[in-house]
């Protein structure tokens, strides 16, 4: 390899260094800006996609129920946190 080969790809390592923490930086600007329990009904259903995943790549049988299960819980957190809340305190 070259001199000028080893600097393009250090340059190319910088910048995709610097895409990533930028990216890292915005996952936690939402995550500081979204209430607890949105944010674990997304990390949740993660494990769904996860599993989902998973079981395509190995072949293994899924738990289709629980799987059901865990979607519906999710869903249910993602309706109820569209809603818009009851204003509370003193009447005007």
């Amino acid at each position: 390899m070259t001199r000028t080969h080893d600097a393009v790809e250090n340059v190319e390592r910088i910048f995709s260094a610097r895409a990533h923490i930028e990216q890292i930086l915005r996952f936690e600007a939402a995550l500081a800006r979204a209430q607890a329990v949105d944010v674990t009904a997304v990390l949740v259903f993660g494990a769904v996609v996860t599993a989902v995943l998973s079981g395509a790549a190995d072949g293994l049988p899924l738990d289709a129920f629980g799987l059901a299960l865990v979607t519906v819980g999710v869903a249910v957190a993602a309706v109820a946190s569209l809603r818009q809340p009851v204003a509370r305190g003193a009447p005007s």
